[in-house]
């Protein structure tokens, strides 16, 4: 098995921005420089993001599929979840795991409630090796100051949902792509990788600089605002397999495709390559304080989002109750001589709108008041669970 373990194994991350017109732009311009480039560099595997039209899907399918004849496209909720995977070689199982804080359903130009982020997971063979991957998209962020960033907790949250998925170091070696929405300092990414033992390909292959794959200056489709030299929030993260023989991928260069002329999308794509090895046996790090400090960290974060729900619920309640006075008020009203019908009904039918609205944002704010305390009991369970590990021993 010598020549095949010095087989690289190329792996290919890009958000692909396809929505429908007019949320994207050149979209038939941009869907051919992707069939172009992935058919010109022959990778093993490719995640994408934001591929929500299943018409795109099949036509990126067919222009590839002498190269990638194995893909799978992740259905879901009201748009899908804009994720696929192809790959050169077999895929021997699919599955996909919605989040379960998903944004705001009032919040209408974000989308992400509608979009419905998760996690789409493969497992491939790989010259007789079975590696697991994974693709991810997590919120948006709209407001790059962390103290202003309403959706902090979301995106923490969504990181657990997908350390759950990913879990602890399993007996296939696992990749995860995706676009994180955050930089690889943000807490969900330390508590994902802590919990994980998931590495970043581009720090291992020596990547310092010149990574930034979002809100680039120089990228004609970035939108304001823009970061001076924009943010790095795609990533390719990666750990070994730990069966009784262990297999290793060994990142040797990690590298961003950019053509600022003439770019594939608002995002830069990210390819890494590995070396798959089998070495001798080795032992997962676990480094147990500092995955504690960042369970605290996301309980604050997460006790926040709880105080400012339940200021929301009080004030959403007291709304109620001044709307269902109104209505009472106009059904009393119409009995008087000087308003006319036409003003009662208008007035009714007002009030049976906001408060039919105002129910159902009381309602979305129940449900993730239920989700997030819920998301706290996990963190402090697995708090428990760090604590006990060195008297197990």
């Amino acid at each position: 098995m010598a020549d095949e373990e010095q087989r690289l194994l190329r792996v290919f991350n890009l958000n692909c921005w396809m929505l429908m017109w007019p949320l994207s732009r050149q979209i038939s311009r941009r869907m051919n420089l992707i069939v172009t480039h992935l058919n010109e560099e022959a990778y093993d595997v490719v995640v994408l993001e934001e591929l929500w039209l299943g018409s795109l899907f099949a036509h990126l399918r067919d222009a590839v599929r002498h190269r990638y004849p194995h893909s799978h496209h992740y259905l879901g909720w009201i748009s899908g979840s804009g994720l696929a995977i192809l790959s050169a070689h077999p895929i021997r199982s699919v599955a996909s795991f919605p989040m379960k804080l998903n944004g705001w359903p009032h919040r209408f130009l974000h989308g992400d409630w509608i979009a419905q982020k998760g996690v789409a997971a493969a497992v491939i063979d790989y010259a007789g090796i079975r590696i697991r991957v994974y693709g991810v998209h997590l919120h948006a962020c709209y407001n790059y100051d962390e103290n202003r960033d309403a959706y902090k907790a979301h995106r923490i949250a969504q990181s657990m949902d997908v350390a759950n998925v990913i879990g602890t170091p399993t007996l296939e070696p696992t990749i995860v792509c995706g676009d994180f929405n955050h930089q690889s300092d943000y807490l969900g990414t330390r508590i994902l990788r802590g919990e994980c033992g998931l590495r970043d390909a581009w720090e291992a292959a020596g990547g310092s600089y010149n990574g930034e794959t979002s809100d680039r200056p120089t990228n004609p489709y970035c939108g304001l605002p823009y970061r001076p030299t924009g943010q790095r929030i795609d990533f390719i993260l990666y750990r070994d397999g730990y069966a009784p023989d262990p297999v290793r991928i060994r990142p040797v260069s990690a590298r961003v495709v950019r053509n600022d002329s003439d770019p594939m999308s608002d995002h830069e794509a990210v390819v890494a390559e590995f070396v798959v090895e089998t070495p001798g046996q080795q032992v997962p790090d676990n480094p147990e304080e500092e995955l504690m400090y960042h369970y605290r960290s996301a309980e604050r974060i997460f006790q926040t989002n709880l105080r400012d729900l339940r200021s929301w619920r009080f004030w959403l309640i007291g709304w109620l109750v001044c709307l269902l006075g109104l209505l009472v008020g106009t059904v009393w009203c119409s009995v008087l001589p000087w308003l006319s019908a036409w003003s009662v009904c208008v007035l009714f039918g007002v009030g049976c709108l906001l408060l039919g609205y105002t129910v159902y944002l009381l309602l979305a704010i129940y449900i993730e008041l239920n989700v997030t305390q819920s998301y706290i009991l996990e963190l402090r369970c697995s708090m428990k669970c760090n604590e006990r590990k060195p008297n197990d021993k």
